[in-house]
């Protein structure tokens, strides 16, 4: 019988394991290569957002960090980088709007106008030129003192921008301030305190002034009432304190109380030292301005007395404000009763001599109202005399009294006080937040026309020759301003 071996046909029975696969591969060597590919993928995914998109994390963190102001409601407050740019912009342009509002342009014009002394941001009570003429200063009710070089306006040809120095003061703002004679240090009356606080000016390396520090108040303590004005001797030797009680205290510059003098004219409404220091004069509820002397040993310059000198008279109601000429030469008042008084008081009052009436006049046909401030100043020729009052300042011939000019300086604010730079070239007039400067050719035309005069009467041939050369010279000056202002 034939024997057949066929293999193909033979079925073996091969034991099947139920963790292994048809393969032969286990199923848990699928799972592994799974995992490492997801993990690969999401590391790839998170390195690519981080190197690509880091910005806009940033901002988004920034965006949540700013501080939300307390106005607004949190939920307003978006992070979006367009939004927030737009509103910074409208921020800026509300603020510019604002700012331009509160700094509107002064489009105020006069044929005198030289310029305006622009930069306080409160009111300008007072201003005062230094003893070497190379500074103005003013103070404000904003806390400050502005130093302005005068060589940028005292000028025909003044800068655009004049620039000033301030001068901050702590707590407190001067109503009035004066330099002392040696521009080391400068005098405010204060007007929280109500006490003569003394400062001493600190320059700075360029040579301008950079501070003022406190360096004593003159009283610290006192039983008199309110302190109204103050003034220093322009020769250094005392100070000069009038209070509320009609008393007026001498001073050393150390502080010292020299002598206390009862004035007794009610409430003082001016009180000033004269130019050449030697003289106190005061003004108050009566009709007249008294003056009194001040003494000093000639040979050790110690103080001896203060003693009563002479007083102006002639007025019939209360003298508001009164003024002296540079030489100390002459007076002039100012009354509500609307008239105005000149005096020559070159005298000697020991010797029982009486001020001179040199003119009078009336300086204003309007009603004078009682609680309007009214200021004085005379020209150093004592031929000019400005006034200012309420709104208006007036230009008054002291030759013949008549009214040579009337400004209205839109100061939005009263006039606060007049004055002459020391050459009286120029007017300034102080008040609300600015510093008017003025040409005084009406000062010029009032002394050609005083000169004409002497000229005329002189018999002596050098006195002529003097007068003709000052003629001359006036003339000149007054022909180059009328060029200059178109007057």
């Amino acid at each position: 019988m034939e024997q057949r071996n066929d293999t193909t046909s033979e079925t073996r029975s091969i034991p099947v394991d139920e963790t292994t696969d048809v393969g032969g591969i286990p199923p848990y060597m699928y799972i592994v290569p799974l995992f490492l590919t997801v993990a690969f993928a999401f590391t790839v995914g998170y390195l690519v957002s981080f190197l690509f998109k880091p910005k806009e994390q940033k901002n988004e963190k920034e965006d949540v960090a700013k501080p939300v102001p307390a106005s607004k409601d949190v939920t307003s407050v978006k992070t979006n980088d367009s939004t927030l740019k737009n509103g910074a912009k409208a921020s800026k342009k509300s603020a510019a709007a604002t700012s331009g509002q509160n700094k509107a342009k002064d489009t105020y014009a006069h044929p005198l106008l030289v310029t305006s002394l622009k930069g306080h941001t409160g009111e300008v009570f007072d201003g005062d030129f230094s003893p070497n003429g190379k500074y103005f200063a003013t103070c404000s009710e904003d806390r400050s003192v502005s130093m302005w070089p005068t060589s940028e306006f005292l000028t025909d040809s003044p800068a655009k921008e004049i620039k000033h120095h301030r001068l901050n003061i702590d707590f407190d703002h001067a109503t009035s301030i004066q330099f002392s004679p040696g521009s080391k240090a400068m005098l405010g009356l204060m007007d929280n305190a109500r006490v003569l606080r003394v400062f001493k000016l600190i320059k700075k390396t360029d040579g301008y002034f950079g501070s003022m520090q406190p360096a004593m108040d003159i009283p610290q303590q006192t039983s008199h009432g309110d302190l109204l004005f103050m003034n220093i001797d322009c020769n250094g030797k005392y100070i000069m304190t009038a209070y509320q009680n009609s008393n007026i205290c001498i001073w050393s510059l150390k502080g010292q109380l020299l002598q206390t003098l009862a004035a007794n004219m009610g409430v003082f409404s001016d009180c000033k030292v004269s130019p050449c220091g030697r003289s106190v004069a005061a003004s108050g509820s009566a009709a007249s301005v008294t003056v009194w002397g001040v003494n000093f040993d000639d040979d050790t310059n110690e103080f001896r007395s203060v003693d009563r000198a002479f007083e102006l008279k002639g007025h019939s109601v209360v003298v508001p404000a009164f003024a002296f000429s540079a030489d100390s030469t002459h007076m002039v008042s100012v009354s509500r009763d609307k008239s105005f008084r000149l005096h020559d008081i070159n005298i000697q009052y020991r010797k029982k001599e009486e001020p001179r009436l040199v003119l009078s006049g009336t300086w204003t046909t309007e009603t004078v109202r009682p609680a309007e401030k009214i200021t004085v100043a005379l020209s150093n020729d004592a031929k000019c005399i400005i006034i200012g009052y309420g709104n208006d300042v007036l230009i008054i011939s002291g030759s013949d009294g008549s009214l040579k000019n009337s400004i209205k300086p839109l100061l939005n604010g009263p006039v606060n006080r007049v004055m002459f730079d020391p050459s009286s070239g120029f007017v300034l007039v102080l008040g609300g937040k600015i510093v008017r400067v003025y040409r005084n050719i009406p000062g010029y035309e009032i002394a050609i026309g005083a000169l004409q005069k002497k000229l005329k009467y002189a018999s002596q041939d050098s006195v002529r020759q003097r007068l003709q050369q000052q003629l001359d010279d006036a003339q000149k000056m007054l022909s180059a301003s009328k060029l200059q202002y178109h007057v």
